[in-house]
């Protein structure tokens, strides 16, 4: 027959459902759907038996040989590197869609699909992009805490049956994050259909990429969860602060207004409510707030009162106006060394921008000074208080770096203690002399040029925000370093 194969000369004799005796039989055929029957099956088998092999050829691999626990662990770790990227860490975190590549691992082979599926918290962290997605991870996160991210887009399917499935288990939901570059009502029906209270909710983020979207959470949500939220972030919305029931466990606020806008001034506290909020949130750890705190010279109608206490606070970060900022410091009193991150509003009023701009930085900065030394113990009443003074040009919005205290020689694996940023019409040149008349000349000055990168969906009046008090690499004295452009 042509185009037969032919078995081996020194092949006899084979069995008829093995391999080589379907390839005997194959001139012989006359019942050929029995044949491609016979064909099928024995392909199954061979199939089944690589298979095997392919799992006895793993399990010698180290990776494989790895115990379940430790495994899971590994997982975690990665998804902790792919999903934990809190709002409230910078701008630059966001992307333009939730790969959930930490998934991934359930894909590599049989053991670690095995591991991955028996580890329901690598599924607790559910990105509500498709209903079906959403589904499959609330079943196999089982009991676990959930945390819930929600990013919309052009082109993105409607949310709505996502939040629905999430309704079943809000008694789990730990975490949810909103980021929203558009406005989306359906969200709102279906967090109405949630059943009340949500008493495991510890960390609530929204963010706003755009001024007049609407929020999404209905009317009475935040006075039922925001009592027992440690952790809360909301960035460029139109809420008030008088909107917002802050509870005693807050541990982490991150308020992010805009300089102008219809409730502009509506959204800011009053003194006493600022100062009556600091009184019962002893547990700060993580403070910042741009353009929401009290209006400037409105502390004088305080009157005199005795500092809040914040033991716990490590992060303190204030951007508005050079006489809001100073009247905050005077408010605050912690026994703990907190990062200090001061920026000025450029859209501040100013009689003389040559003079009286600078005339507020350094009025400013001398409260700064006098809230370190009152605050942190790496400050000291000498000639030299800063070991290293690093200065970056983020395109045309100059930011100052100070190490002080123990560590500064290592100033590139921590952060700064001080992080001062003025607006955009500052001269850095003009800026130098006074830091150094408040602090003393630094030991070490390094210059960065940086060019500013703009992150996707970010609004305009975002765009020169600071990335944050990062780890710098070190450089040398007085070198210039111009890092590579990532605008994507």
């Amino acid at each position: 027959m042509k185009g037969t194969v032919s078995p081996p000369a020194n092949y006899s004799s084979p069995e008829p459902d093995t391999t080589m005796g379907l390839v005997a039989m194959l001139d012989s055929v006359s019942d050929f759907p029995g044949y491609r029957r016979k064909l099928a099956h024995r392909i199954q088998e061979l199939e089944r038996e690589l298979a095997i092999l392919r799992s006895c050829q793993n399990a010698v691999i180290p990776a494989y040989r790895l115990p379940a626990e430790i495994l899971s662990e590994i997982f975690l770790y990665n998804l902790a590197m792919d999903f934990e990227h809190p709002f409230d860490q910078g701008l630059y975190v966001y992307k333009k869609s939730r790969s959930m590549s930490w998934l991934r691992v359930a894909s590599v082979c049989r053991y670690w699909r095995e591991v991955a599926l028996a580890c329901p918290t690598l599924w607790s962290s559910i990105v509500m992009e498709h209903p079906y997605t959403t589904q499959t991870m609330l079943a196999r996160s089982k009991t676990s805490s959930i945390s819930a991210y929600y990013q919309n887009s052009s082109g993105q399917s409607d949310p709505d049956p996502a939040f629905e499935a999430l309704s079943p288990h809000i008694g789990r939901l730990h975490s949810l994050q909103i980021f929203l570059r558009r406005e989306c009502p359906s969200i709102r029906a279906a967090v109405e259909a949630w059943p009340s209270p949500t008493p495991t909710l510890t960390r609530l983020e929204l963010r706003f990429s755009k001024p007049g979207i609407t929020s999404p959470l209905p009317e009475g949500f935040l006075s039922r969860v925001l009592p027992s939220v440690q952790r809360l972030s909301i960035l460029g919305s139109s809420y008030t602060w008088k909107e917002l029931p802050f509870g005693p466990r807050l541990t982490h606020l991150h308020l992010r207004g805009r300089s102008t806008g219809e409730n502009a001034a509506a959204r800011r506290p009053t003194a006493r409510e600022f100062y009556d909020f600091l009184k019962r949130t002893r547990c700060l750890q993580s403070l910042k707030l741009k353009m929401f705190l009290p209006n400037q010279h409105e502390s004088g109608q305080l009157g005199y009162v005795a500092p809040a206490h914040l033991p716990d606070l490590h992060t303190l970060s204030l951007e508005d106006h050079a006489n809001s900022i100073e009247d905050a410091l005077q408010l605050i009193r912690t026994t703990s060394r907190p990062h200090i991150h001061v920026a000025l509003a450029s859209s501040y009023p100013q009689v003389n921008e040559g003079v009286e701009t600078v005339e507020n930085f350094a009025r400013t900065l001398e409260e700064v000074k006098a809230f370190a030394v009152r605050n942190t113990s790496g400050f000291v009443a000498s000639e030299t208080t800063i070991q290293r003074l690093q200065i970056q040009a983020r395109g045309d919005v100059p930011i100052f770096n100070l190490w002080a205290g123990e560590g500064s020689h290592y100033a590139g694996s921590r952060e700064p203690d001080i992080s001062l940023r003025v607006p955009c019409f500052f001269n850095f040149t003009d800026c130098i002399p006074v830091i150094q008349e408040q602090f003393g000349p630094a030991e070490k000055i390094a210059l960065y040029l940086v060019q500013p990168r703009t992150p996707y969906g970010c609004h305009p009046e975002d765009r020169a925000d600071p990335k944050g008090p990062q780890p710098i690499a070190p450089a040398q004295d007085h070198h210039v370093r111009r890092s590579e452009a990532h605008i994507r």
